[in-house]
């Protein structure tokens, strides 16, 4: 599937890693934190609730669900705590996810036109 080879198979323990990795990418709430902190490179956590309009409590679970999977780092500098994110391939994986998005709307984008009455 996708293995380094091609004629490579993962494991199931491997798999469902996998799998929990794109079950933590796939809630809207932790991906807003996420382009936040990557447009920004590190930010306070109330930087966060007032950036994205969360209140203190989901961005505090999010965030520590993202930390202990080790997606986000933090660092605390007296009494605020800030984060970034610690995982270099997430810049990767989100950029290739968000191309194949943009590619797949222009495509659409195209049907539609072409099934529009020209004006």
């Amino acid at each position: 599937m996708f293995g380094d080879d091609l004629n490579d198979t993962l494991p199931l323990p491997v798999i469902e890693t996998v799998a929990e990795r794109f079950r933590l990418l796939s809630d809207p709430t932790r991906l807003q934190i996420l382009n936040d902190l990557h447009a920004h490179g590190e930010r306070a956590v109330g930087e966060l609730v007032s950036s994205l309009g969360l209140s203190y409590a989901t961005a505090s679970k999010q965030l520590a669900l993202l930390r202990a999977h080790r997606v986000v780092a933090r660092r605390r500098e007296g009494n605020r705590v800030f984060y970034r994110i610690s995982d270099p391939s997430l810049e990767e994986v989100c950029t290739v996810v968000c191309q194949s998005v943009r590619e797949h709307w222009a495509q659409w984008g195209k049907q539609l036109e072409a099934t529009l009455p020209i004006q």
